[in-house]
């Protein structure tokens, strides 16, 4: 809800309140974010800071006006006029940097307002008031329009903005951050997320103190280097105590997140395009539209602060048709063919998938043009006739035969020099001037800044798309940006090249879902390096990582958790041992993890033998049974450390619960187990089971003497014998309880093996080990 009092403008969400004012020169002073306040004018008031005299050396807004801009918080902040501070805005115009002052002009309550040039919130929902403040800078006739979206539910507030030249002459704009955020440090803690290919989304935290932190992407991707989610939060914040802030970027390119504490222990929290790579020309009359940026405030922990992120992305990110879709099962071809496949060998494989219940068969790489590795064929999107000899046309007619959807994989955005389209075009790709050019991947990236170039891109997927009728496309994006020279971009605006590529990416992406409007969409960035809002908006899922590893995804899961829906991640089963670590799992293992988003099998499931093939058969049954409710479900982070990590999911309506559990280094000796189950109604009583594992002999060793009759020799002949032919059970595990015992108390779990003794009634949860529990409620 959006109160205007007086001067004071107050944005209330359900459980917060943003307010700032206009002082008498026209400034915008921010002056609280937190629990909601008293919003009388006396209390108003009270949440002000009165600055009359300038201290020592600091600037004065005029001789009639003592505000220094040093000392103040701003809502919107400038070069020049006393702000010592890094400024959101920094323009220059024709002949100089320009000394800006932003001051109010007027102020409306719109509906809504979508952005044309870059990915927005949607609002269908009608969720959403806007408030919109034009500002001016009279002297240098420049506007400025700042929105301001409130979406109560979730207690998300949006920031956006518009600069417009009126001027005669052309300004350029070298920095317009998102998000400007002044308030004072209150022993605040940066929390944020970073890696590699294949080592996503690793949580780091340090302590803000005294000058300027900085986060940023400069590989030309919103990059598994550093994340756009951010979080701010006070010392003694936990997953479901404290206050912490978060904040996140809708946006794809470069980005920068500044946090600076100066002298006085002032905060200036920024976050935007990144200015390493940007700036932007307005000729008279031109208007520019910044990314819009979100944050939001809770003092109830990281779980509180991660559900309400998870379901605003899930109701205003991500489109309408597929924030309750329930994902199809698929079947992958990558990791179980890689290029070396033909049109029998992947029916073979999809007839097979089929029978298991698979829904949709993917074909990935090596299908078009000369692809048989990564040195040729990106860009010539035509098929590969030795491989597919009947085409995309004849291949999608035998899935459609054997009763499967077909979906494909494409990387439109690249171009290999070792192609028919870089022959004929070497000046649509991206390099570098008077050097020669760098390569990643064999490849290089194609010029999306250029129409030419986004038409032939546009052309050729209409092409793949209808000729495979296909109803799921996974698109890659495997090369960083290392080279900013576009042949036919002016040379005066090559600083445009970066955000004028990601216009080019977005008006691509908006031309294919107009067209192809019943198409699933995956983005994939060598995994996750183009994990972001921006591709979330077109596309409803990502590829969360190339590292299949459950434990390894598990922890990844569990920090995307922060801010993403499970739906937006997409999850396989893949081969056991992992291609990634080399480490072998069970299939269970594997499930356990892949369940928590848009899940699927990474395997030639011909190669599975008798015993895996039911295991999987039943794993998707149980799937097919629950995912209308996993795909809203709310995921809560229970633990991670260095032992284990544990998630939940939890229904929207509480009736179903499913809890994994995975440790990385058994604890000896503790026998006492128990998890601190979260989300459940307490007014249900629900039954909690998990199926009994079976236990390999020979893992079990000399201990299994304890109860033998006659004795095993570890190593030995009659070890190997009986580990061939039987296999160990553990105890059974299942309860009744109610919701508020299970709540407050936790789930006790059985006795763990301790080396006391086998029964086998314990559990056997050691190095590596994974436990899945159901919990449902139950029908009175």
């Amino acid at each position: 809800m959006i109160k205007i009092i007086e001067d004071y403008f107050i944005l209330e969400t359900q459980d917060t309140a943003y307010i700032f004012k206009k002082d008498k020169s026209g400034i915008l002073i921010h002056l609280y974010y937190g629990p909601k306040v008293a919003l009388d004018l006396n209390s108003l008031k009270a949440l002000e800071n009165n600055i009359e005299h300038p201290i020592g050396n600091n600037i004065v807004l005029s001789k009639d006006d003592p505000l220094t801009l040093e000392c103040v918080h701003q809502e919107i902040s400038s070069w020049g006029k006393g702000d010592i501070h890094n400024p959101q805005f920094l323009i220059k115009d024709s002949e100089a940097f320009t000394s800006n002052l932003f001051t109010y002009k007027t102020h409306e309550i719109l509906d809504s307002y979508e952005y044309i040039t870059v990915p927005s919130v949607k609002d269908d929902l009608k969720e959403g008031e806007v408030l919109k403040i034009t500002l001016e800078d009279k002297e240098a006739n420049i506007e400025l329009f700042a929105f301001y979206t409130v979406f109560a539910s979730t207690n998300v507030i949006t920031r956006k903005h518009v600069i417009k030249n009126n001027r005669e002459d052309y300004i350029t704009l070298k920095q317009a951050y998102s998000l400007n955020l002044d308030m004072m440090n209150d022993s605040y803690n940066l929390k944020s997320f970073h890696g590699e290919w294949n080592k996503e989304m690793n949580e780091y935290n340090q302590k803000l103190s005294i000058g300027k932190l900085v986060m940023e992407s400069t590989i030309g991707v919103s990059s598994s280097r550093c994340n756009p989610l951010m979080y701010l939060y006070k010392d003694g914040c936990s997953l479901d105590n404290g206050e912490c802030y978060a904040f996140n970027l809708i946006y794809s390119g470069n980005h920068q997140e500044v946090f600076e504490v100066d002298y006085n222990n002032h905060l200036r929290v920024q976050m935007g395009m990144n200015p390493f790579t940007f700036e932007f020309r307005l000729n008279s009359g031109d208007e520019f539209e910044v990314p819009e940026a979100i944050m939001s405030y809770t003092n109830k922990g990281f779980n509180k602060m991660s559900l309400d992120l998870q379901n605003f992305v899930r109701n205003h990110i991500i489109e309408e048709k597929y924030r309750y879709f329930p994902r199809k099962v698929l079947n992958n071809s990558w990791e179980a063919c890689y290029f070396n496949f033909n049109e029998r060998k992947l029916l073979k494989m999809a007839k097979c998938a089929k029978k298991l219940g698979v829904e949709l068969f993917v074909l990935d790489d090596g299908w078009f043009g000369e692809r048989n590795d990564d040195t040729k064929g990106l860009g010539d999107w035509f098929e590969n006739k030795k491989k597919l000899p009947h085409g995309l046309k004849g291949l999608s007619k035998g899935m459609k035969k054997i009763g499967i959807d077909f979906g494909i994989w494409v990387e439109p955005e690249m171009v290999n020099e070792n192609s028919d389209l870089y022959r004929k075009h070497p000046e649509w790709a991206l390099r570098s001037l008077n050097h020669s050019h760098s390569v990643g991947r064999n490849q290089m990236i194609l010029d999306l800044s250029n129409k030419e170039v986004e038409d032939y891109i546009f052309d050729s997927m209409c092409y793949v798309f209808s000729e495979s009728n296909c109803s799921y496309v996974k698109w890659d994006m495997n090369r960083n940006f290392s080279d900013y020279y576009s042949e036919t971009l002016p040379k005066e605006l090559m600083g445009e090249l970066q955000h004028r590529y990601y216009l080019g990416l977005y008006s691509l992406m908006k031309r294919l879902k107009e067209r192809f409007p019943d198409i699933l969409f995956e983005g994939c960035a060598s995994g996750g390096n183009r994990f972001d809002l921006g591709i979330l908006s077109y596309m409803p899922q990502i590829w969360a990582s190339d590292d299949t590893d459950p434990f390894v995804r598990q922890k990844m899961q569990y920090s995307y958790s922060y801010g993403y829906p499970m739906s937006s991640l997409g999850c396989h089963t893949a081969s056991s041992p992992s291609t990634a670590s080399l480490r072998r799992f069970t299939l269970e293992d594997r499930f356990s993890t892949a369940i928590y988003g848009a899940f699927g099998y990474e395997i030639d499931l011909r190669e599975e033998t008798r015993k895996s093939k039911q295991i999987i058969k039943k794993e998707i049954e149980f799937y097919k049974s629950i995912r209308d409710k996993l795909v809203t479900s709310d995921l809560y982070k229970i633990k991670n450390d260095e032992c284990s990590c544990i998630v939940q999911s939890v229904s929207k309506d509480k009736t179903l619960s499913l809890v994994t559990d995975k440790s990385y280094l058994y604890e000896p000796i503790k026998s006492y187990a128990n998890i601190q189950v979260k989300g459940l109604s307490d007014d249900y009583n629900y039954k909690v089971s998990s199926e009994r594992h079976e236990i390999d002999i020979k893992m079990v060793g000399g201990a299994i003497n304890m109860v033998s009759p006659i004795h095993i020799r570890d190593g030995g002949l009659l070890q190997a014998i009986l580990s061939k032919f039987y296999k160990l059970k553990e105890g059974d595990f299942s309860l009744i309880s109610s919701g508020k015992t299970l709540n407050n108390a936790g789930l006790n779990l059985n006795e763990n093996f301790n080396g006391a003794g086998i029964n086998f009634k314990e559990r056997f949860y050691l190095d590596f080990s994974t436990k899945f529990y159901v919990i449902e409620k139950v029908e009175e």
